[in-house]
C-alpha cells in the first residue's frame, strides 16, 4: 500500500518520481484535478524527458482541465473508468478501497508482473480510442488550480489573495473566470465542479 488516503499517498509520491526513469502514463476518471501535486510532479518529469501521457474521462470535455497548459497536448480523452498510474511499464498504482469512514481512497502500488500486464493491456486498449484535447476545452493555469484548491477550503478572496500574494481584484476575477468555466452560480458549486464531486 502506497498510502491509507490521498494525502499520505502523496507524502509518498515524491520517492516513487524518482524510480521512474522512461514513462509515467495515467488514466483519470476525473475531469480534472486542481489541486495540481500532479501538476508539479508532471512538469519535473517531462524536464527529465519522461515520457509523460494522461487521458482524462470524457467528462473532460465539458469541465476545465487542471494540465499545466505547456503539457495541455499530453492529455487525451477516452471513457476511463479507474484512476491509474503506469510507472515504465513495470509497476502501476491503483486506487483502492476507502478505509475510514471519511476517508480518501487508499492507494496501492503494484510491481507484480500479471497486474501489470493487465495494466498496460488496460492502457493500450485506451489509448487506441483517445483522441486529442479539443482546442476549446479550458486548460486551468497554475494560479487557477492554487485558487479552486483555496475554495475547496472556504477560503475568502481576501484570505486566498494573502496566501497567494496577489491582489484581491486578481482573485476575484480568477474565482469569476473558474465559475464562468463550470457554469456555476456559486463559489462552492465551482469547487465541487473542479474536484468532480
Amino acid at each position: 500500500m502506497l498510502g491509507r488516503d490521498a494525502p499520505e499517498a502523496r507524502s509518498r509520491m515524491l520517492s516513487l518520481e524518482r524510480l521512474a526513469t522512461r514513462s509515467v502514463w495515467t488514466l483519470s476518471p476525473g475531469a480534472a484535478d486542481p489541486r495540481g501535486f500532479q501538476a508539479a510532479a508532471n512538469a519535473r518529469s517531462s524536464a527529465r524527458g519522461m515520457d509523460m501521457k494522461v487521458v482524462v474521462d470524457l467528462r473532460a470535455l465539458n469541465a476545465p482541465v487542471a494540465a499545466t497548459p505547456g503539457l495541455a497536448d499530453l492529455v487525451f480523452v477516452a471513457p476511463v473508468f479507474l484512476q491509474m498510474i503506469l510507472i515504465d511499464e513495470r509497476a502501476v498504482l491503483l486506487h483502492g478501497p476507502r478505509l475510514g469512514a471519511s476517508a480518501s481512497p487508499s492507494c496501492w502500488l503494484y510491481p507484480d508482473p500479471p497486474v501489470v500486464e493487465a495494466a498496460v493491456d488496460l492502457w493500450n486498449v485506451t489509448v487506441r480510442s483517445a483522441v486529442s484535447l479539443p482546442e476549446d476545452v479550458i486548460v486551468l493555469t497554475d494560479r487557477q488550480r492554487a485558487i479552486a484548491a483555496q475554495l475547496l477550503h472556504g477560503h475568502t478572496d481576501a484570505t486566498i489573495a494573502r496566501e497567494l500574494g496577489v491582489s484581491l481584484r486578481t482573485v476575484a476575477s480568477e474565482v469569476r473566470a473558474l465559475m464562468d468555466a463550470t457554469g456555476s452560480t456559486t463559489r462552492y458549486q465551482t469547487a465541487m465542479r473542479l474536484f468532480d464531486r
